[in-house]
């Protein structure tokens, strides 16, 4: 089956309760890079734009212009999320009679806690495509908010998107693999590398929420130590991966990727978790980095109170809305779990992208699929959690792909 024939076969599922409280979604954040890029796939069908798919965002003018582009008949909706708008989003949400919210709109840190709040207060399940590893936190890790979901029926599930499916897909797929292996032993570390053999750019609200992280961890990484999400040096952990299928080796550097909370929980517990990305700097750059007065100076650089509303302005300046994914390569993954020694580890490659297509097309199947009822287990859940580790083998080949392609004794 195609990934356009399951879009097909869930619309069509999801269809004959169109008329009822649990077959219709609402996008808020339609007139962003990747909420456009969503409601403009979601357009191409009939039943999503005419029955199924109300768009929303803070600007009543940009959402009605967008709905009249794309020719959405459902009635549109706008209001601001905030701390004190829970209450008015909940009444919002069962008005329209919906049964899941799709969140694109960034920076996460802002929009997702109070959305949240209203689709569990109404009962209605809640999508969004952040990489914000506070964000997958405020429901991964509250058991009462899991058991509250899990009850009625609805699905909390952060990062559909390019963040973070494709590499939550694989961990999990790969330290299953690890414990078949073993007869049932768990590895003692989950190592994520994610390369970009081809370039590739990103979204303002993208760029915004990432330089909102730096800002805020005064310039740090975050890491998964022993169960315990902390805080590490820029350019302090440095390994070198090999990708393929561009079958090159690069060297990557940690960074705050929501796998350092997301694969935490998608692999029952794997304690020490580390995401990569190329960043090619010499040996001595990286001791100078590192030094403590560097540090330092960074950390009080990063606590300018300004410096963060000034950032994202010259983002708004100097930036266009998104990259150009025509000529894009797609996203290599590496994924690798060993034991504590070293000498047991499990390998798994994936190629997914270019990352806003697959974004767009995630975050239309993962709500379909929530709306469909077709879920391995309700409540604050990961994408593989929800979906299971061979989600994205529903996309064609030439969007992502995964494989298991090593494994030692």
């Amino acid at each position: 089956m195609t990934f356009e024939q399951e879009i097909l076969r869930l619309i069509k599922k999801c269809g004959k309760s169109s008329a009822e409280f649990n077959g219709r979604f609402l996008l808020y954040g339609c007139t962003g890079y990747t909420g456009n890029l969503i409601a403009e796939l979601a357009s191409k069908y009939d039943t999503l734009r005419d029955d199924m798919m109300i768009l929303g965002g803070r600007d009543s003018k940009k959402v009605t212009q967008l709905a009249q582009k794309l020719n959405f008949k459902q009635q549109t909706v706008h209001f601001t999320v905030g701390p004190k708008s829970v209450a008015k989003i909940s009444q919002i949400l069962r008005e329209q009679k919906v049964g899941a919210v799709l969140n694109a709109a960034g920076p996460f840190s802002q929009t997702a806690k109070p959305m949240i709040d209203a689709c569990v207060s109404a009962g209605v399940s809640y999508l969004d495509i952040t990489g914000e590893i506070d964000v997958f936190e405020y429901s991964l890790s509250d058991r009462i908010m899991d058991s509250s979901a899990e009850k009625r029926e609805i699905c909390i599930i952060s990062g559909v998107g390019f963040d973070v499916v494709p590499t939550d897909c694989l961990a999990r797929k790969v330290v299953k693999a690890y414990r078949d292996q073993h007869e049932g032993d768990s590895p003692d570390s989950l190592q994520i590398a994610v390369g970009f053999p081809g370039g590739s750019g990103v979204s303002r609200g993208t760029l915004k929420t990432m330089i909102e992280g730096m800002v805020v961890n005064h310039g740090k990484t975050h890491v998964r130590r022993n169960g315990v999400i902390t805080k590490v040096n820029m350019l302090a952990e440095c390994q070198k991966f090999h990708f393929e299928p561009s079958g090159k080796d690069v060297e990557c550097s940690a960074v705050s990727w929501g796998d350092v909370s997301t694969s935490y929980y998608s692999t029952d517990g794997v304690p020490n978790i580390t995401v990569y990305f190329p960043f090619s700097a010499p040996a001595f750059v990286r001791t100078v980095v590192n030094l403590f007065i560097v540090q330092w100076i960074l950390s009080l650089f990063f606590r300018i109170p300004f410096l963060l509303p000034v950032l994202h302005k010259m983002v708004e300046i100097l930036l266009p809305p998104g990259p150009d994914e025509t000529s894009a390569s797609a996203p290599e993954i590496v994924a690798i779990a060993k034991s504590k020694d070293g000498k047991k580890s499990t390998r798994g490659e994936a190629v997914a992208g270019p990352g806003y297509k697959f974004t767009a097309q995630s975050a239309i199947l993962s709500t379909l699929k929530v709306l469909a009822g077709e879920v391995d287990r309700y409540g604050c859940v990961t994408p593989s959690m929800a979906f299971g580790e061979d989600f994205i083998d529903l996309f064609d080949k030439s969007i992502a792909t995964q494989k298991i392609v090593d494994t030692s004794k």
